[in-house]
């Protein structure tokens, strides 16, 4: 069985292979996607989670996340992210927050801090 340590690296690495065949596979056909500061949902289920990332690999064909620090509690895994695209823009920071359901993600909170002026 796959710790919640392994698959949120596995879909870490997946993500910045931009990897959609392997990325998928780690969350839920209802996973969910929280802003956790205004607690709106930014998408629900694996068809709009699958539209974003595509969108996402094609309009910032350089975007990758590197590990910045990462704490397991339980079925949580906190990852304390740096966002890059190459130059075209500067690093930012954010916290993403997994819930695991069985052995794949079941629901993602994000925390990106305002930009400054």
């Amino acid at each position: 069985m796959t710790t919640p340590e392994e698959l949120a690296q596995n879909q870490l690495e997946t993500f910045n292979a931009h990897d959609m065949a392997g990325f998928l596979p780690s969350f839920t056909d209802d996973v969910v996607i929280i802003d956790l500061v205004s607690g709106s949902v930014v998408l629900r289920g694996i068809e709009a989670f699958r539209e974003r990332y595509e969108t996402v690999f094609r309009d910032r064909p350089l975007v990758r996340a590197d590990l910045v620090a990462r704490v397991v509690l339980g079925r949580y895994v906190v990852d304390h992210e740096s966002l890059t695209d190459g130059d075209q823009h500067p690093p930012e920071e954010a916290l993403a927050i997994y819930e695991l359901e069985g052995d794949r993600i079941s629901r993602m909170w994000f925390i990106e801090p305002p930009h400054s002026a």
